[in-house]
């Protein structure tokens, strides 16, 4: 049975706040930042660290809009916790299928973070840069769309 999003507060897996404008520029701000470290890893070949460094732009991201919305993850599973929100949330489409891509990253991150390291190629690098910079500006479109804040 798929979760809803009422579950995920049930669970401890979200938590309510109030949308912070503070928070939701610096979360974008970092994620505009880890995909400049992207870019430059790539450009050194470090392409598990390149990798790592779009993920956490997504992350980033993601967790900009739940702030907007008026969540945020919890502090255990935080990253899950994301994921799962992503897949819920009525945003669009599109951004529900994001979650499958982010849920991918994360799990190859967990990898080159505590298992493997070299085994991200650079196409892999470069597709998960591209995910991350179409993930980024989907988000901001629709948070300058949004009247909310």
């Amino acid at each position: 049975m798929k979760k809803s999003l009422q579950d995920l507060l049930r669970e401890g897996s979200v938590r309510r706040v109030r949308p912070n404008r503070r928070v939701i520029d610096n979360a974008l701000a970092k994620a505009h930042k880890d995909l400049v470290v992207a870019e430059k890893l790539i450009e050194l070949e470090e392409y598990d660290w390149a990798y790592v460094s779009s993920y956490t732009s997504m992350y980033s991201t993601a967790k900009a809009l739940m702030n907007h919305m008026g969540f945020r993850p919890s502090s255990r599973d935080s990253h899950v916790s994301v994921i799962k929100f992503l897949a819920l949330v009525e945003v669009g489409e599109e951004v529900n299928e994001f979650s499958i891509i982010l849920d991918r990253l994360r799990r190859s991150r967990h990898r080159v973070m505590y298992d493997d390291y070299d085994f991200i190629t650079e196409n892999v690098a470069l597709d998960a840069k591209s995910w991350s910079v179409k993930f980024l500006s989907i988000i901001e479109q629709t948070l300058k769309m949004s009247t909310k804040l």
